[in-house]
């Protein structure tokens, strides 16, 4: 699991670090804002239990507030 929050704290700062400008326009949107939410695959389910935890796990992430990396452990 700590592997796996490492990782999306590096993909969180990757996306962060971009602005979104209009190609056409020019005009600039602001940064993008992830959250994520971390779910282990326990070998013994199948995969729709497991995207049902992770998405559980990460409407938590968002309803704590913008930029939030949360596992389930954590729930």
């Amino acid at each position: 699991m700590e592997e796996a929050a490492e990782k999306a704290k590096a993909m969180q700062a990757a996306v962060s670090n971009h602005k979104l400008v209009s190609r056409g326009s020019g005009d600039d949107y602001g940064s993008i804002s992830l959250s994520i939410g971390i779910a282990l695959f326990d070998q013994v389910e199948y995969m729709p239990q497991l995207t049902q935890r992770a998405e559980k796990v990460l409407g938590e992430a968002v309803s704590r507030g913008g930029r939030r990396i949360l596992s389930e452990r954590e729930l």
